[in-house]
């Protein structure tokens, strides 16, 4: 559902994910065409904001990315780091 073109905005916002889920998610990335993920006040980890750090970062229709409120610990923080230097569509 997610390399339809016309589904532009992605609001998981407070959805209980976690790395599972990210990982899920971080599958299909690369095919989508949305240009905003919500992700917010969910349960990922670093763990899963790797996973979908790997697969962001090459994906250039994402605009807004929303990590806020999750449980991730510091180690997310270069996850996070990588996607902004690799894509510079995303608005920091």
């Amino acid at each position: 559902f997610l390399n339809n073109p016309s589904l532009s905005v992605l609001d998981l916002w407070n959805c209980q994910l976690d790395d599972v889920d990210a990982n899920h998610l971080a599958h299909i990335m690369p095919d989508c065409f949305l240009s905003e993920l919500n992700l917010g006040n969910n349960r990922i980890g670093s763990k899963g904001i790797k996973y979908l750090a790997q697969k962001i970062s090459n994906n250039t229709s994402i605009k807004i990315l929303n990590f806020w409120g999750n449980t991730s610990n510091g180690e997310a923080v270069y996850p996070i780091k990588e996607i902004l230097e690799n894509n510079t569509k995303i608005e920091s």
